[in-house]
């Protein structure tokens, strides 16, 4: 699962006819070992169709790094359920899901700084009137050690983008 995006995890349940059970599920984002409110993915999803398949679709939040945790399934014919509150029936499962950081993208414009125009100035960095984009420039990024990781080449505006991976930024 990756930061930043929609999973869905398709979850096989059996029951004795259409409706008879709620799916509940979680998973510890924060790796504090305990299933919060603000955890979970499913809340009393149903299957009414009779086709034993729930798909649970939920938002892996952004900010996630590369981590290993835990997801939690409960199936039972009690609604509202929280991670741990007994239940006269049903199914508990508990999976181990890695959550994977995204890539990171920088972008940018490589232009020619010379101060050419009205109210201009040379060398401020600053994209003004009459400087121009440069095309066909390679940009690159490099690790501490001065590796390569990624480089890009420039769009005839001077723009780029290049993609980071997360092991990049640690």
């Amino acid at each position: 699962m990756m930061a930043g995006t929609n999973e869905t995890i398709r979850v096989e349940v059996t029951q004795p006819n259409p409706g008879d059970g709620y799916l509940q599920a979680w998973i510890d984002f924060d790796q504090s070992g305990t299933f919060e409110a603000s955890e979970q993915v499913a809340v009393d999803l149903q299957d009414i169709s009779g086709n034993t398949n729930i798909d649970v679709t939920f938002a892996i939040p952004a900010a996630a790094a590369d981590y290993t945790t835990i997801a939690r399934f409960r199936w039972s014919t009690t609604q509202g359920l929280n991670g741990t509150d007994a239940a006269p029936d049903g199914e508990v499962e508990d999976y181990e899901v890695q959550i994977t950081a995204a890539d990171v993208v920088v972008q940018g414009v490589v232009f020619l700084d010379h101060g050419t125009g009205v109210g201009a100035t040379a060398h401020n960095g600053l994209i003004e009137v009459d400087e121009p984009g440069l095309g066909g420039v390679t940009v690159g990024a490099r690790d501490g050690g001065g590796a390569v990781i990624s480089t890009a080449l420039t769009d005839g505006a001077g723009k780029y983008a290049i993609t980071l991976p997360p092991s990049a930024l640690g």
